[in-house]
């Protein structure tokens, strides 16, 4: 897993983020990095996100990231609005053995499974934010990869104090995982990326495909997310190496 990963030693000293124009105000925010080590996810990434109601075929599941893997992404994300807790600790455990170092696994939400199993990694939802018990147990978990989604540039601000490895930003185009939601824009995609650090990741996702991710790469975007762009493909790999060159 070592291609994948590399500790980055946060910087100690007091850094200011960049004023931010934000209609008819700026905003201005300055942090200290904690004393602690944390893993970061690798320069263009390419992430499989998990569909809905994944834990609950885990045949099928298995058989989709076992496609992602052999294609080369380098994390999964195990995601699952829809299924019950105990499928989706069950398929939890399922992954580890299934990923085996071969890429990160990721668990969406729940640190304490992602501690309990051995993951590579925990991704919080924006609504975490305001965990301060979450945002606690994630500054100190050094062994981990944390992620958190954010949706604007005020939740970005706030995220940044939780010294995630990345910030995933989104949906940035029309999606079938969050229906009846704006897409972000690439507009406000660029909003967000000016506040948060070069030693933090940004992570696109959100109805990203073969058709659109050349709009990412001349934002300079290198890092992005994906579900149905590879879940539903009828060609799971060539389709996933061919977002993997589209990054390079």
């Amino acid at each position: 897993m070592a291609f994948l990963l590399r500790w980055v030693t946060k910087p100690r000293e007091a850094r200011s983020l960049q004023n931010v124009g934000n209609k008819n105000r700026s905003v201005h925010k300055l942090y200290k990095a904690p004393a602690v080590a944390s893993l970061r996810i690798s320069n263009k990434s390419l992430i499989f996100i998990t569909p809905n109601g994944c834990c609950r075929q885990l045949e099928k599941l298995e058989k989709i990231c076992t496609d992602a893997i052999t294609a080369g992404v380098s994390a999964i994300q195990l995601r699952d609005l829809e299924s019950s807790v105990t499928d989706f600790r069950r398929a939890a455990r399922r992954l580890v053995d299934l990923v085996d170092n071969k890429c990160l696994l990721v668990i969406n939400r729940d640190i304490k499974l992602a501690l309990e199993i051995g993951a590579s990694g925990v991704h919080f939802a924006e609504y975490q934010l305001n965990d301060t018990r979450a945002k606690e147990v994630a500054l100190h978990s050094s062994q981990l990869v944390v992620g958190i989604s954010v949706h604007s540039v005020s939740s970005a601000l706030v995220a940044i104090e939780w010294f995630p490895s990345y910030i995933q930003v989104g949906s940035l185009f029309p999606t079938a995982s969050h229906p009846g939601q704006e897409p972000l824009g690439l507009v406000r995609l660029r909003e967000i990326r000016q506040v948060i650090p070069s030693n933090i990741q940004l992570v696109a996702v959100g109805g990203i495909r073969l058709e659109n991710i050349h709009k990412l790469k001349n934002e300079g975007i290198d890092n992005v997310a994906v579900i149905s762009a590879i879940a539903d493909s009828s060609n799971r790999i060539e389709h996933c190496r061919s977002l993997k060159r589209q990054l390079e």
